[in-house]
């Protein structure tokens, strides 16, 4: 009997010692981090980092942080945000999850320069996360639920609201792969105008997998040396937008000048399609007839569809040689 309280006792003490000293890893793996994004330029600021989920959880709690980017960069951002909860099992601590809750408000400058101040409320985000024992992010799966957009100053982002938003992000061999699915989005009254007025405000579904190309790790630095070169495949993309149903793959290369490369879509009725979007204004009489004389060309396959091919080239959207849009 005084054997197995031993036991007991030297278990208990071990696995209090174990996690006091996953507690104190934690905690100084989050200043370091904190202090390496200052180092490079950010202002990282929150009001109380706590600790705590003994026995079974590793857990930090982080009261309104607020990050900012580097002010010198092009396009500066900030997030101030409510509280996030991060905890692992202490059974698997390199298997994390952190959530948000709460409202958070967003700061942005878009592509023409504009500003986006706006807030989500709410900011529902679950995250999961995997890491090396070095600390490096290995995967990451986010889910948002129901995020509504509020302009603060300013105009409002591209997309003022959806239902449901998942991303998953992995490595694959040589690459990182996105998977990215969403319901119901709902996008601000002036972005994609003419496409909206053919088709309506609301994008039912949205769902692809995209492969970054040679990005082999999360990390910044990784980022950085990726874009220099970045390219971007998508085997396969659906978008479910009215009753239209639009399927494809894309493989295109960031410039200077912007995307470069090409985008298929297999579509049902391309005729009837390209009437949808001269009624919207998308295109001149002229070059619907021109469009409609070359969608004859296009051969149907097995399920009927036709498929087109997009080009981007210095920043235009081409079909068919013609013009169709300037990002």
């Amino acid at each position: 009997m005084k054997k197995f309280l031993l036991t007991v006792i030297v278990f208990f003490v071990g696995f209090c010692i174990y996690w006091a000293a996953g507690r104190s890893i934690m905690l100084k793996t989050l200043d370091h981090e904190f202090k390496t994004l200052e180092v490079q330029g950010y202002d990282v600021d929150h009001k109380g980092l706590s600790a705590g989920g003994f026995p079974l959880l590793f857990r930090s709690s982080l009261a309104e942080p607020d990050f900012s980017s580097p002010r010198a960069i092009p396009k500066p951002w900030s997030i101030k945000a409510n509280k996030v909860t991060l905890q692992a099992s202490v059974f698997n601590p390199l298997s994390w999850s952190v959530r948000h809750e709460g409202d958070a408000r967003i700061d942005l400058r878009a592509p023409k320069g504009e500003r986006w101040l706006f807030d989500v409320r709410p900011f529902s985000l679950d995250l999961q996360a995997k890491v090396r024992k070095d600390g490096t992010v290995k995967s990451l799966n986010a889910e948002i639920n129901r995020p509504q957009i509020q302009a603060v100053i300013g105009t409002l982002p591209p997309l003022v609201g959806l239902d449901k938003a998942r991303i998953i992000i992995q490595p694959l061999k040589e690459d990182m792969m996105y998977e990215f699915s969403s319901q119901n989005i709902f996008l601000e009254k002036d972005t994609l105008k003419y496409l909206q007025m053919a088709f309506g405000p609301k994008i039912s579904m949205l769902d692809m997998i995209v492969f970054a190309k040679n990005m082999e790790t999360l990390d910044i630095k990784s980022q950085e040396n990726w874009t220099k070169s970045a390219r971007l495949i998508s085997p396969d993309w659906t978008i479910k937008w009215n009753d239209n149903v639009f399927t494809g793959d894309f493989d295109l290369t960031l410039t200077k000048l912007g995307l470069d490369g090409s985008i298929r879509a297999k579509v049902e009725d391309l005729p009837s399609l390209i009437n949808q979007l001269t009624e919207a204004g998308m295109f001149t009489k002229q070059q619907a007839t021109s469009l409609k004389m070359g969608a004859k060309l296009l051969p149907r396959n097995n399920e009927g569809r036709q498929e087109i091919t997009f080009n981007l080239r210095q920043g235009y959207l081409l079909l068919f040689g013609q013009r169709l849009y300037k990002f």
